[in-house]
């Protein structure tokens, strides 16, 4: 694990553009930041809208028509790694995972 100065330091040494920081920014490729920056004025309505359609008692339960439901909703975060990855989990994985945490 690198300190902080050293990701600084290679961050400014190297072509590298920083997207976003922390936890947050594990999963994160240039279209996620892109659907954020334009879903920003409506995520959180459509958002609630989706998870209360999942979560509700009354609501479907199913993880697969959960995604199916943010990307007719336009809010398609990227379901691959931009890192190319399969052991840990892309944008769409960690955005569903927290829809089905706080239901």
């Amino acid at each position: 694990t690198l300190t902080k100065e050293e990701v600084q330091s290679q961050m400014l040494s190297a072509d590298f553009r920083k997207l976003h920081c922390g936890r947050c920014a594990a999963c994160s490729a240039p279209e996620d930041i892109e659907v954020l920056a334009k879903t920003r004025k409506w995520i959180t309505e459509v958002m609630t809208t989706v998870a209360a359609r999942f979560a509700a008692p009354w609501g479907h339960h199913d993880p697969k028509r959960l995604r199916t439901d943010l990307v007719e909703a336009n809010i398609s975060f990227s379901e691959k790694r931009y890192d190319g990855r399969t052991d840990l989990p892309s944008c769409m994985d960690v955005w569903a995972d927290n829809i089905m945490c706080d239901a």
